[in-house]
């Protein structure tokens, strides 16, 4: 409850919330390659309403329906009307949904994006949540942003009595409640707070966590509504960690093989849930997704002709001599925490260091209660994350006033058939 009770003085002591604007970046892609998504969202908020423009780009595994090339989806958020306008701007149309239906571009959107999904082959038996003070520190600029690490165990029940074990390990970047950023991160967390009030929902179009649902259902065989809840309780998770989440580093595995049933003799005691070992060969697994060409595509989708989003307060501090030269850093950058984690230069590491006693532990652990054991790397053999996720939020900044029209649609755009406009 501490961040709680903080968040919630610092909001009352605060003047009327300025405009924000900024921009949220996220990309990923599976070790071997077979699919990845890249995509970037301008967020412009005034009050309790938020406009999202965001341009993504999704490879699929061949046989599966989905947009290759740069999707362009806008977003008009309204709380006090409970709303939600979407616009095509191919069509030049706009569509009226309820708040709770916005969709999370990038994160999968509409499902027509991914295409039929396959039956769920599993469910989610048991899960453990770890937190826990990390070591990598960044500093931006003046601001330095604490790192934490999460780690998830899940236990999936395969049923007959089979079962496979998975993990998720997240490394997380949070910026304090003070300086050139409180305010505007103060402002942020209350739109947030007011959005999940709204909706009833325990995440906002925001979150990281977001941003895997769909694929790791996938992955996983299991109901969306599963991972959904089990990310939902990871970010509870956090509640007593004091800051704001601005970037998130995300990998998941999946054991290769199959717990079988014990015998019907006496019933032996539950594995230990333990480090997976996804073993595969280190070079002959990773495959980047080339996205350049798409990336150069959603640079031009840009949020508003009337600002420079690249030099928010976040930009000048990470970039303080050339604020606005930078040509798609993130891409390569990526791609090289990709290929360090393959290679198991942090991935390894991860893996073989001794648990240490997190801030919050076993927060989750729902059928057995089981504890984490020893990892069992093989020699010359290391675990290769499925599926490698990164979102950060970049170039934040305040506005005295962002202009109505911004939060309406455009002239010239019409209801989309057969649906009315309010």
């Amino acid at each position: 409850m501490g961040i709680i009770l903080l968040l919630a003085g610092l909001l009352l002591a605060a003047p009327a919330a300025a405009d924000l604007s900024l921009v949220q970046i996220v990309q990923s892609q599976t070790s071997g390659g077979d699919e990845g998504l890249f995509g970037k969202t301008w967020i412009q908020v005034s009050g309790r309403k938020m406009r999202l423009v965001s341009g993504y780009a999704r490879k699929l595994k061949p046989g599966r329906k989905g947009h290759e090339g740069p999707v362009r989806l806008i977003q008009i958020i309204d709380l006090d009307k409970g709303s939600v306008v979407a616009l095509d701007p191919a069509a030049k149309t706009f569509e009226t949904r309820p708040l709770t239906d916005v969709r999370y571009a990038g994160s999968g959107g509409g499902a027509s994006d991914l295409g039929p999904r396959p039956r769920p082959r599993s469910h989610i038996g048991s899960s453990q949540i770890e937190v826990e003070r990390g070591k990598l520190d960044r500093d931006v600029g003046e601001v330095r942003w604490g790192h934490y690490r999460v780690g998830v165990k899940v236990r999936l029940d395969e049923g007959k009595g089979f079962e496979r074990l998975a993990r998720m390990e997240q490394d997380l970047w949070l910026a304090p409640l003070t300086g050139d950023l409180q305010e505007g991160l103060l402002d942020l967390a209350a739109f947030e707070t007011d959005y999940r009030k709204a909706t009833g929902s325990r995440f906002t179009p925001l979150d990281f966590w977001t941003y895997q649902m769909r694929e790791v259902a996938s992955y996983l065989g299991v109901p969306e509504s599963e991972v959904k809840g089990l990310l939902a309780d990871v970010r509870d998770a956090f509640a007593e960690v004091p800051g704001y989440p601005l970037a998130s580093s995300i990998s998941w595995w999946k054991e290769a093989q199959v717990i079988a049933p014990a015998p019907s003799a006496p019933p032996e005691p539950r594995r230990r849930l333990a480090p997976i070992p996804s073993f595969y060969p280190i070079r002959s697994r990773f495959r980047p997704i080339d996205f350049g060409g798409s990336w150069r595509l959603i640079e031009r989708m840009t949020g508003s002709e009337r600002e420079d989003e690249r030099r928010g307060l976040l930009s000048k501090g990470r970039h303080p001599e050339y604020p606005s030269r930078r040509r798609y850093p993130e891409y390569p950058a990526f791609q090289k925490e990709m290929a360090e984690k393959v290679a198991g230069t942090l991935a390894g590491k991860l893996t073989k260091d001794p648990p240490r006693k997190g801030l919050r532990s076993g927060a989750k652990a729902k059928a057995d209660g089981a504890k984490s054991g020893p990892s069992s790397d093989g020699p010359g053999q290391i675990p290769v994350p499925f599926y490698q996720i990164n979102t950060e939020l970049d170039a934040f900044s305040s506005m005295d006033e962002i202009p109505a029209e911004d939060f309406a649609p455009p002239a010239g755009y019409k209801p989309a058939a057969g649906k009315k406009g309010r």
